[in-house]
């Protein structure tokens, strides 16, 4: 819910380009793909890239979905450092989104492009469609979260003393709280 309308404006900016975008959730499974070019739809179709398929390392080793969602990092995957022959032909682009409440993983951002090297700024686009994402899920959340999550935010942002926020089913600490 919180990914569709960012991930629309992202294919809308880029159309006519030979690009794929893949959302996938923290297991890595395909959510949905936002396809504007035929040679890559037909090559995610011949190795089972599709709705509903697993993208993990333990699947089709070294990608953008996988390897961000196994370093907990943004992550650049060209052509040959792909471990799948089927993708060697494209450079990926993947990102974890992050649950800005909870704070684990909820997905993976994966933007694909023909071509062994795509352009430098496909990383930071990407990075700023996943913050994107993360900001409506903190606005699509329950108003007790949000507005303990809001607390939070605004109180780290005055002092750096301990601060532990509780509620139901969410516990925020800054590091002070921690160590």
């Amino acid at each position: 819910v919180a990914a569709e309308p960012v991930l629309r404006a992202l294919a809308a900016e880029l159309a006519g380009e030979p690009f794929s975008v893949q959302l996938a959730d923290r297991d890595c499974r395909i959510l949905d793909i936002w396809c504007d070019d035929r040679t890559l739809d037909s090559a995610f179709d011949d190795i089972g890239l599709v709705v509903g398929a697993a993208a993990d390392e333990q699947v089709l080793g070294t990608n953008g979905i996988g390897t961000a969602a196994e370093t907990g990092r943004g992550i650049a995957v060209h052509g040959e450092e792909h471990f799948l022959a089927g993708l060697k032909g494209v450079s990926c682009f993947g990102h974890p989104i992050r649950h800005p409440l909870r704070g684990r993983t909820e997905g993976v951002l994966d933007i694909t492009v023909a071509g062994g090297r795509a352009h430098p700024l496909f990383a930071p686009l990407l990075s700023r469609a996943a913050r994107d994402i993360e900001e409506r899920i903190v606005e699509t959340a329950r108003d007790g979260d949000r507005r303990l999550f809001l607390a939070f935010q605004e109180a780290t942002r005055r002092r750096s003393s301990p601060i532990v926020v509780l509620g139901s089913d969410v516990v925020l600490t800054n590091r002070s709280a921690v160590t």
